[in-house]
């Protein structure tokens, strides 16, 4: 018997399946259907597969070896099809098996119901820790054992691709040129395939019934590879390319095909290593967008919860990514992801000060701040405001008084927090000196043209001042007391010093503030130390402001209580800590200890930056056993455990080594080991506790103060 003209073609690609190939191939072998070709089309296998494959073919004349020179599953399945005498076109994968009636079922279906394609359900097959073959009703919601066209009802579409659990139309698949796409590995290339398959048959049938054994615990198959970023949205740029060759099915197809091509992106963010998540959300949300532009997403083809999810991805990708990523070390970078808009440019030329002003949501509040400083004594100053994505009325309000006011810049961009606002602020400003004011806030009438000519006169790189804070309503002053005196520094210091000589003085007392709203920076020393805001964080004053003064040569501090401070319900000061915050006291942590082992030290120096790291590394404890003790984001809570547990150990092991190079901190070592002062501690216990509590409570309030307590009664117990 000769099968010049089969009636059916098996195309069966392989790569390094030995385990697998002789249950697979005698499953085709023993088809009840005679009448095929079984091409066999291998990508160099290594382990024993192609000799397989020749030991069977010297068996049976319906098998033809195909040698593919590249490793690709759509490259290889182009050979088959090229090689392909068969009236319909098969498919079965090397690790998978059909069942002896497969083939001849839906050859007799096509063949009777003259269809392009006909397809059926499978089975989910796996060896470990048993053989299994569940059933699994792919085509559920289809409709079966009738002829329609996928383009009429679309359900078809919506299906896991399963390519191998039907047979079609070689005669269909040449003239519309359908080919797979060939891209490296086997990477979802029956995604695009089954799109196309189903774009251009005019004549679909489905069987109710199950043949193909889906092997489901094979390591090396593409479903279990969370490298592959981009192989999904590879195949929608492939389809959509075979759309924009096939006009005539656009139109009736588009929006329906953006729904799939929505649940496909989902689907694969949600399934991708952590590394790999933003940078797949990122070409997320920019194909949406334009999809967007173009009016093709629309709503009714959406599942609600997908509309909703999308529409968060759209409005705030990077504030979705926070809330769904899997780990948050992979925070990206993202003043360098979606560009800002100048939608107004300030006419001064060379200001004295630049003021950066970063607002979101604030309409309420943000033109009284802007009174503050166009009512300036200080006139030759520009203000930067960066409307960081919101979504009330406020970027409103900055246009009107950009409108009126020549010295005022408006810069738009979606929502990336403060850190990437002010980053863009820095990166736009013109001014001698630098100032961040915060959208609630408030400056002094002759604040800046006082700061700005003390900064010059001494040639600062920094000059410090304070603030006090008002309340709103008044009753918040009883429940936050700390902000009373938070930002006063009532002492009188020479006219220049050392950053890290004013650190210690700061700390010393007992108030050193890491806010970067007291203080004017001189913008050419903020570009010399490449000082920027960590972004994507919350606590994002703390990495700065120690950065800022530790590397500083020139700085100055003066009493005047130029800022206004506005203390209210929705402030960042007395909002409820969540997971994001326990990231950024981490994410700063990190940062100050690289700041610390960068800089040359004395010991007074040291002293004092490694009592602000334990301070932050307090902060840490509190505000990690807060949110377990909600049950808060548990699943991060314990990647956070894992990521960052090396990195405590590692501050305390280089803190420790640069202790230890030291001859004062050796000194001071023989000191504390002396029996006086040992009884000196000893004495003075009592009163240093009482001292702590006191500042505990003040800053923290009862019940923070008291679980400091019953951890430090736990400790000892351990």
């Amino acid at each position: 018997m000769t099968y010049d003209n089969p009636r059916v073609s098996v195309i069966m690609p392989s790569l390094n399946v030995a385990n697998y190939i002789r249950e697979c191939i005698e499953s085709v072998i023993k088809q009840s259907l005679n009448d095929i070709e079984i091409i066999c089309v291998d990508a160099g296998s290594t382990d024993g597969t192609w000799e397989i494959l020749q030991e069977y073919a010297r068996a049976d004349s319906r098998i033809r070896l195909i040698h593919s020179d590249r490793k690709s599953y759509g490259y290889q399945m182009n050979l088959g099809l090229a090689a392909a005498k068969g009236k319909y076109i098969g498919i079965v994968e090397t690790d998978d098996y059909a069942a002896v009636d497969m083939f001849e079922t839906l050859y007799l279906a096509a063949e009777s119901h003259q269809a392009d394609f006909v397809k059926s359900n499978y089975y989910w097959y796996t060896t470990k820790p048993s053989v299994q073959n569940k059933p699994f009703n792919n085509l559920a919601k289809c409709k079966k054992e009738a002829v329609f066209c996928p383009l009429e009802d679309k359900t078809i579409f919506t299906v896991t691709p399963s390519i191998w659990s039907g047979i079609y139309s070689r005669q269909m698949l040449f003239e519309n040129n359908i080919q797979f796409n060939e891209t490296p590995g086997a990477s979802y290339q029956d995604t695009s395939f089954h799109f196309m398959v189903c774009t251009v048959s005019k004549r679909c049938y489905l069987l109710d019934q199950y043949f193909l054994h889906y092997r489901r615990d094979n390591e090396n198959s593409s479903v279990n590879s969370p490298g592959k970023v981009f192989c999904v949205s590879d195949e929608m740029h492939y389809y959509e390319e075979f759309l924009s060759k096939n006009s005539e099915y656009k139109a009736c197809i588009e929006p329906f095909y953006m729904a799939l091509k929505y649940e496909k992106y989902r689907w694969n963010y949600a399934r991708l290593a952590p590394q790999f998540q933003w940078e797949f959300l990122e070409l997320f949300y920019k194909e949406f967008q334009e999809a967007k532009k173009h009016g093709l997403l629309q709503q009714e083809l959406f599942p609600p919860t997908h509309w909703g999810t999308l529409t968060q991805i759209l409005e705030n990708p990077i504030r979705y990514f926070q809330n769904s990523c899997k780990i948050y070390s992979t925070r990206p970078t993202l003043s360098t992801v979606f560009p800002f808009e100048i939608l107004r440019t300030a006419s001064c030329a060379k200001p004295k000060v630049s003021i950066i002003i970063p607002v979101y949501n604030y309409a309420q509040y943000v033109g009284e701040t802007i009174n503050s400083l166009t009512s300036q004594s200080l006139h030759d100053i520009e203000i930067i405001c960066v409307n960081d994505g919101s979504t009330d009325t406020t970027l409103d309000i900055l246009l009107d008084y950009a409108s009126k006011d020549s010295r005022i810049s408006v810069i738009n961009q979606i929502n990336k927090g403060q850190s990437a606002a002010r980053n863009v602020g820095i990166s736009v400003a013109h001014g001698q000196y630098v100032y961040f004011l915060d959208s609630d806030d408030l400056l002094e009438h002759d604040a800046l043209e006082n700061l700005v000519d003390i900064a010059v006169e001494r040639n600062l790189d920094v000059l410090y001042f304070d603030g006090t804070s008002f309340f709103e309503p008044p009753e918040l002053k009883q429940k936050h007391p700390y902000y009373l005196t938070a930002y006063e520094y009532n002492v009188e210091l020479p006219d220049v010093l050392t950053g890290k000589a004013l650190f210690c003085r700061m700390k010393k007392d007992k108030k050193y503030r890491p806010t970067a709203c007291l203080a004017i920076y001189s913008r050419d020393y903020l570009n010399k130390q490449n000082l920027r805001f960590i972004e994507g964080i919350y606590h994002e004053d703390n990495p700065f402001s120690f950065a800022c003064m530790l590397n500083a040569e020139r700085v100055a501090h003066i009493t005047e209580k130029y800022l206004l401070r506005r203390v209210h319900i929705n402030s960042t000061m007395t909002s409820q800590k969540s997971f994001l915050h326990l990231y950024g006291y981490l994410t700063a942590f990190l940062d100050m200890q690289k700041t610390a082992l960068g800089i040359s030290y004395d010991k007074e120096t040291y002293f004092f930056m490694r009592n602000e790291l334990y301070s932050i590394c307090n902060l840490i404890r509190g505000t990690y056993r807060d949110q377990k003790d909600k049950k808060i984001a548990v699943g991060k809570l314990n990647d956070v455990e894992e990521l960052y547990l090396n990195e405590f150990i590692l501050m305390r092991t280089n803190l420790n080594i640069l202790k230890a190079s030291s001859s004062q901190d050796k000194e001071a070592e023989l000191i504390r080991a002396s029996f006086s002062y040992k009884i000196g501690r000893c004495v003075t216990w009592l009163p240093r506790k009482i001292r702590g509590l006191s500042r505990c409570y003040a800053e923290h309030g009862l019940s923070y103060t008291l679980h400091r307590i019953v951890d430090h009664l736990a400790g000892r117990a351990r």
